[in-house]
């Protein structure tokens, strides 16, 4: 799998386009799955991180009446999370599927850079205690997440450095 939504281009007809003018750094991807899809050779990731666990808890200054209010979410591989242009990750009141739903403009919302820290290498913590329900969790839920080439907030922290793909996950 290779996402490229980190190849935003500021010249015109680039920004937001399925068809960016940085494909080296797609096709760069595709080939290392590739290696592991196609020849079966281990050693190379077929994709970045992605999320294997979500784990509901109280806020750390202990107030128990928004129980769940922050998420912890475990990813499979370790990772390196940077927040230089945003925190990547986008909350939503509804269900999934009402979520995503055409008819239902504006749902997602982004979750503050302030309020996702990196726990440890496979963990990230994100806090949601702002909105007042839970709902659904996403990551890189925007048709353009980031301005900066190379910019995504999660990569795999291996020599590859591949992203994270987009996700999003019901939490109640």
């Amino acid at each position: 799998m290779s996402s490229p939504q980190d190849t935003f281009d500021p010249d015109e007809g680039y920004p937001g386009n399925i068809h960016p003018r940085y494909k080296q750094i797609a096709a760069t991807r595709l080939a290392i799955a590739g290696l592991n899809v196609a020849y079966g050779i281990q050693t190379f990731p077929t994709r970045g991180p992605f999320p294997v666990e979500f784990l509901l808890a109280a806020p750390q200054d202990g107030d128990k009446t928004k129980a769940g209010s922050v998420v912890y979410v475990v990813y499979d591989i370790p990772f390196q999370y940077r927040d230089s242009e945003i925190s990547g990750f986008y909350f939503c009141p509804l269900s999934a599927l009402e979520c995503d739903a055409s008819y239902i403009l504006d749902t997602w919302q982004e979750v503050a850079k302030e309020n996702v820290m990196q726990v440890d290498d496979r963990t990230v913590l994100v806090d949601i205690s702002s909105f007042d329900t839970l709902g659904t969790l996403g990551y890189l839920w925007r048709e353009t997440p980031v301005l900066t080439y190379l910019g995504l907030p999660i990569y795999a922290a291996d020599e590859y450095q591949l992203p994270s793909p987009p996700w999003k996950f019901q939490l109640n």
